[in-house]
């Protein structure tokens, strides 16, 4: 988590205006960032399959 958030905050930082951010890009690049979601080493995901995951849960209701 510390390195996702050095990272958003390093690219908030570049630019010298708000308008200048480019938060697609951010979105980008934590958008294939790996967590752990369980005790088991192998317990991972990325925000790319959960969102997908509720994306498919959706569209079954």
């Amino acid at each position: 988590m510390n390195q996702m958030r050095y990272e958003i905050e390093y690219h908030l930082a570049l630019p010298e205006t708000i308008e200048d951010i480019d938060l697609d890009r951010i979105e980008d690049l934590q958008f294939e960032y790996i967590f752990r979601t369980g005790s088991k080493t192998m317990d991972i995901t990325t925000p790319g399959r959960i969102l997908g995951d509720l994306l498919s849960n959706q569209s079954l209701k």
